[in-house]
């Protein structure tokens, strides 16, 4: 952070800027909905790459990722704190290389799925070791053993898309699969 700016100060500036306006907002909806309308949401921290550079000036851009992985696990611990439904939330991560190397920094997306999906299996949970600036990340924020990773990869018409979930390990889904 940049010295001498109080972390009162920081975190109200971010939370204007940016987590005002993420859509991260509506996860609780998903979850107080009765019915099982939706089978999955993948929400970005995130909408607007104009927005993260209005925040470099609090925040170094080495550290963005981090900071909204960090908004991410609280959102993910203070939803399962406060509903009854019990859903799969993971934090994913698509096309990571190729953001890092265009921006140089990662969009964590929250992802929500009425359950467990079935194709996270473990043939596909990896070692984080594959994504070194990941496990870096974690380290920093000492979460690095709250996760367990799985990675899928999704054939388009004209790319694949890699997605790398994030799923805390001591969720009930991840416990049971």
């Amino acid at each position: 952070m940049v010295k001498g700016t109080r972390m009162e100060c920081i975190t109200q500036k971010l939370f204007d800027i940016i987590i005002k306006k993420s859509e991260l907002f509506q996860a609780d909806y998903y979850l107080t909905k009765s019915d099982k309308a939706f089978s999955f949401e993948e929400i970005p921290v995130f909408s607007k790459y104009e927005d993260v550079i209005k925040i470099e000036k609090y925040i170094k851009k080495k550290d963005v990722t981090p900071f909204f992985i960090n908004v991410i696990v609280f959102i993910i611990n203070n939803l399962r704190l406060s509903h009854n439904k019990k859903p799969f939330m993971a934090i994913t991560f698509c096309n990571l290389d190729e953001d890092m190397k265009e921006v140089g920094y990662a969009i964590p997306n929250l992802f929500i799925m009425n359950e467990y999906p079935d194709y996270l299996t473990f043939e596909r949970e990896i070692d984080i070791e594959k994504y070194p600036v990941v496990m870096k990340w974690l380290e920093e924020l000492n979460l690095l053993n709250y996760f367990r990773f799985f990675e899928t990869i999704t054939k388009d018409d004209s790319d694949n898309i890699e997605r790398l979930y994030m799923v805390p390990s001591g969720s009930p889904e991840a416990v049971e699969k």
